[in-house]
């Protein structure tokens, strides 16, 4: 969006207003001229959704907020945990969807249960 430059502490100082509404609606509200989770999740479900119909096994390599869109998609997480999830930098994410949807991180060699708390 049109405040990439800033950090969120330049961006709560000089526009209290846009972030007290993020704060309030995280999921659904986007930085002026960005993208929300709900909108990215529109323009990614097409192939999620081609991975789940054909059982195929894939990797994906994406940022912060579409790890967190993924993961909540492919989980079924409600709307409101999405933005909250903990998405690290250097953690592999193991999603099994059969027979029962089950993640798994991979951090430092180690496969652990669960997403990262």
């Amino acid at each position: 969006g049109k405040l990439d430059l800033y950090s969120y502490a330049q961006f709560k100082e000089k526009h209290p207003d846009l972030f007290a509404a993020r704060e309030k609606h995280k999921y659904h509200w986007s930085f002026p001229g960005g993208e929300s989770y709900a909108t990215a999740l529109e323009r990614v479900k097409p192939l999620l959704n081609t991975l789940i119909e054909e059982k195929k096994a894939a990797l994906i390599v994406g940022h912060q907020g579409m790890n967190r869109i993924i993961l909540g998609y492919l989980l079924k997480l409600e709307q409101e945990e999405i933005p909250y999830l903990i998405i690290p930098n250097a953690v592999v994410f193991e999603i099994q969807l059969e027979p029962d949807s089950r993640v798994y991180h991979i951090k430092e060699g180690k496969r652990c249960p669960g997403l990262v708390k």
